[in-house]
């Protein structure tokens, strides 16, 4: 990987030595960092060879993430590459409630990469590049507009930037000289194998993920570590169908499967929720009582009708003294049918 790194060596540049000392002093941070990026960093460099891109970018997800396929920032970015979720739709990465994209290593380093690629031909510049993946691209054209409106210079190292995109730049080359020579910063770096960790195989369906660890006779842990965009505890009924596995363990894991009768291997899809309207005793009560006030509400104002009738007829006829019993109790008869 060392004689693939193509940026600047910038080890000399007072912001970049700053980031140097920085990592020194966090060493064990960094080491870890490092050793959690064996699985994947093999991937990720072969990609930006296979691209012709600088082998640089293989580290950038020990900025964005410390290579931990599972970390969230606090404003929704996730996986290895930090991809916003705005970012994956656009890249067509799929995401739901069996599987995230951008936790996926082979999709998002995809898409990391396409994206990249993108900035690099938009900026002109990889400097200004990885600002952009890191700002947006938005932020880093808006400081490059103030710059050329006061004839100021528009390299990464003349623009006002966000706080956290000034160091960003500086720590992926810091991270690069660092590479270069770990011996003279004193930082002991885990030994990566020059070849692939892991294989890609295609299960054809859906398949449990602990079934799927004893097949391939490794631990749970290290299943959901090369998988984790599977969010529940098999794959996505209608795929992707694909999982890495540890390279000496994919042949074994694929005979075990494909010789696994079909009643053994899982088919599990999302539940139809039906909503019922369920009676209770409250709702019944209150139902009940509601009825009893518009029924004792309607015998009030059918005896107050009566009422006014009665004494309505009385009162026309007041003149004619010997009906008004008779009229009135008439009267009276005929309510009460």
């Amino acid at each position: 990987m060392r004689e693939d790194l193509s940026l600047p060596d910038l080890s000399s540049h007072p912001a970049v030595k700053k980031q140097i000392a920085f990592y020194q002093r966090n060493s064990a941070s960094l080491e870890r960092s490092f050793h959690h990026s064996i699985p994947f960093i093999y991937y990720t460099y072969q990609e930006t060879k296979r691209r012709g891109l600088p082998a640089e970018l293989a580290l950038l997800p020990i900025l964005e993430s410390g290579y931990s396929p599972y970390d969230t920032s606090s404003v929704g970015a996730n996986g290895l590459w930090q991809i916003m979720p705005g970012t994956a739709r656009s890249f067509g990465l799929k995401m739901n409630a069996w599987y995230d994209g951008r936790r996926d290593t082979i999709a998002s380093t995809r898409v990391a990469l396409k994206y990249l690629t993108y900035l690099h031909e938009y900026c002109g510049d990889w400097l200004l590049a990885l600002a952009s993946y890191d700002a947006g691209e938005g932020s880093i054209q808006a400081s490059i507009g103030r710059n050329m409106r006061s004839n100021s210079p528009i390299d990464f190292w003349s623009l006002h930037l966000p706080k956290e995109t000034e160091v960003y730049v500086p720590k992926l080359l810091a991270l690069a000289a660092i590479l270069r020579d770990p011996e003279r910063y004193n930082i002991a770096l885990p030994v990566v194998e020059n070849k692939p960790y892991f294989k890609i195989v295609d299960t054809g369906s859906q398949i449990d993920l602990k079934q799927a660890a004893e097949l391939a006779g490794i631990s749970l842990n290290e299943l959901h570590t090369l998988n984790a965009a599977y969010r529940r505890s098999s794959t996505d009924p209608d795929g992707p169908y694909i999982l890495l596995l540890p390279i000496d363990k994919a042949d074994i894991f694929s005979e075990r499967w494909n010789n696994l009768p079909d009643n053994e291997k899982i088919t599990w899809k999302e539940p139809t929720i039906i909503k019922h309207s369920i009676k209770t005793k409250n709702s019944m009560l209150k139902k009940h009582s509601k009825n009893k006030h518009n029924l004792k509400t309607a015998n009030k104002s059918k005896s107050k009708l009566r009422n006014k009738v009665t004494l309505h007829k009385i009162k026309h006829n007041t003149k004619k003294p010997q009906k008004i019993k008779h009229l009135a109790i008439k009267h009276t008869k005929k309510t009460k049918k």
